[in-house]
C-alpha cells in the first residue's frame, strides 16, 4: 500500500474514506493517516465547539480529525442543547477542512441497551451531514 504518510489528509482533498485490508485509504485508494482531538463533552464545555478553535487545531496542529462524543446520559436529559451542539461543531469541523467522528458514547449508564432506541433517532436526524464525506458516526 503507498501512499504519502507526510502529507496532510483533508476531507475536500480525500473524500471518503475506507479500509483496505489494514489500512485507511482515501477515494484514490492511497494510504492515509488521521491526526485528531477529541472534545471533552459537549455540554460541559460547549465554549470550545466553534470554528476559529477548529480551524486553529486543523491548520496549527496539523489535525484532521475531531472527535464529538454525545454523551447518552446527557442527551437524554439535554436533547436539544446536545444536538445543538453537535451539528455547531459538524459545521465547524466541515468548515475547518477535519473529519469528523460523532460518538454517540455511553458513560454514566452503563448500558448499552438502556437507551437503545436512541441512536437509530440520532443516526435518522444526522442524514444531511452524514451525505459529506467529512463524518463518520460510531457507538461506543
Amino acid at each position: 500500500m503507498r501512499g504519502n504518510f507526510l502529507s496532510r489528509c483533508a476531507a475536500s482533498k480525500d473524500g471518503w474514506l475506507h479500509t483496505n485490508g489494514t489500512y485507511l485509504v482515501n477515494e484514490a485508494g492511497e494510504s492515509v493517516i488521521l491526526r485528531g482531538i477529541s472534545t471533552h463533552g459537549l455540554t460541559w464545555y460547549p465554549d470550545y465547539i466553534n470554528e476559529p478553535l477548529f480551524s486553529e487545531v486543523s491548520n496549527n496542529w496539523n489535525c484532521n480529525l475531531i472527535r464529538l462524543p454525545m454523551y447518552t446520559t446527557i442527551y437524554v436529559r439535554e436533547p436539544k442543547e446536545s444536538w445543538d451542539l453537535l451539528t455547531k461543531g459538524i459545521d465547524a469541523a466541515i468548515a475547518s477542512d477535519m473529519y469528523v467522528l460523532a460518538d454517540w458514547h455511553i458513560l454514566d449508564d452503563y448500558n448499552p441497551n438502556m437507551n437503545v432506541n436512541l441512536p437509530a433517532q440520532m443516526l435518522r436526524t444526522m442524514d444531511r451531514a452524514s451525505k459529506t464525506p467529512a463524518v463518520s458516526q460510531t457507538f461506543v
